[in-house]
């Protein structure tokens, strides 16, 4: 019985060989110009990559957790801690709110995105709104990620009492307010308060919450409201990381110690179609901005980026929103590739209406 061949037994072709065959075919037309593919970042992509490429980058010989965290902030990966899957509850009212995240957790996530501010923004302004929304929910249990733009100062009190009044250990709860202003300013173009205010508000909330809550994070740094503009990855990562120096910087000049500065700070990646791209996005954040704290001074803990990511809202269409499953599945696959600790995927229709139970599910799945 003949065996097939394997790769290994064919010949090898160099790379001179492959183009004089790919400009052959091409008939006389430029290699350079049908062949070679200049992206918005300025990044010039070759239409082959053979294996020896590895042999010249560094960075293919990495570790998990080592090495600036280009692999990741933790050594075993997803092994141990598998991402949050951390899905929206786009309802205002608390009692709906409350209703479908009961469903939801029963059906498979294990964290929630709250909306503060913005469309469908959860009613979140008393201690009652607060008991109808988490009713039945153990703070242990889940992770909580706000998304509060600049009111984090009126949210994170009353979430916390409401955690203190269950009786829960405070220590155990993970999450984040993501007290955004620079991104809200971004948003909206305006804010409730001027900016030294709400970073004065912002440093009296980080030494509540690095002490009360110490899983949680205080600030955020959002590449919404770039990336939903029409922002190349490059541009939106370095606003976010901009946003994220002015902080730290902010906090410092408050009497806040980088490594704790540091540790309160968590970035919201927006995830395009560009699915390569946005893995090397999220790895080159991770080493970026572990080279910014290690220059402010802060120690190797410090430096780990808390990384949670979004799919995006840019490339969504209207017009046929089912094609927005397909790129919802590849947004969210190039966050896990790229080794993010949470994540939220946009329901397929959410650019037409509020989503319903199915389009959560699909989106949840």
């Amino acid at each position: 019985m003949a065996t097939e061949k394997l790769a290994s037994e064919f010949p090898a072709t160099t790379h001179d060989e492959w183009k004089a065959a790919a400009e052959k075919l091409l008939k006389g037309a430029p290699f350079d110009k049908i062949m070679l593919t200049q992206t918005p970042e300025t990044i010039t992509l070759q239409p082959i990559y053979e294996k020896e490429i590895l042999e010249k980058l560094p960075e293919a010989g990495t570790l998990p957790g080592q090495d600036g965290f280009l692999r990741g902030t933790s050594a075993s990966g997803y092994r141990v801690q598998p991402w949050k899957i951390a899905q929206e509850i786009p309802y205002s009212d608390p009692a709906t709110f409350n209703k479908a995240l009961l469903h939801d957790l029963n059906a498979g996530q294990n964290a929630v995105s709250i909306n503060i501010t913005g469309s469908n923004a959860l009613q979140f302004s008393s201690a009652a709104d607060v008991q109808t929304a988490f009713k039945e929910i153990s703070p242990e249990a889940i992770a909580f990620y706000f998304n509060s733009g600049d009111q984090a100062a009126a949210v994170a009190p009353l979430f916390l009492n409401w955690a203190s009044a269950q009786q829960a250990d405070l220590t155990k709860i993970e999450g984040a307010f993501n007290f955004d202003p620079l991104g809200e300013l971004a948003a909206t173009g305006q804010l409730v308060s001027p900016l030294p205010a709400l970073y004065d508000a912002a440093a009296e909330l980080v030494k509540t919450v690095s002490s009360a809550l110490p899983r949680f994070a205080t600030l955020g740094v959002s590449g919404s409201p770039y990336q939903n503009s029409g922002a190349s990855v490059t541009e939106e990562l370095g606003m976010q990381l901009a946003t994220g120096l002015e902080y730290l910087r902010a906090l410092g000049e408050r009497g806040i110690e980088i490594d704790t500065a540091a540790k309160q700070i968590a970035f919201t990646f927006s995830l395009g179609g560009n699915f390569f791209m946005e893995v090397a996005k999220l790895r080159a954040a991770r080493v970026l901005w572990a080279r910014i704290v290690a220059e402010l001074g802060g120690n190797s803990s410090a430096q780990a980026m808390r990384q949670h990511a979004r799919t995006g809202l840019f490339n969504k269409t209207k017009h046929d929103p089912y094609v927005n499953m397909l790129r919802t599945t590849t947004e969210a696959l190039s966050a896990v590739i790229g080794g993010v600790e949470s994540l939220t995927v946009g329901g397929f229709d959410e650019c037409i209406r509020v989503p319903e139970e199915f389009s959560r599910r699909i989106a949840r799945n």
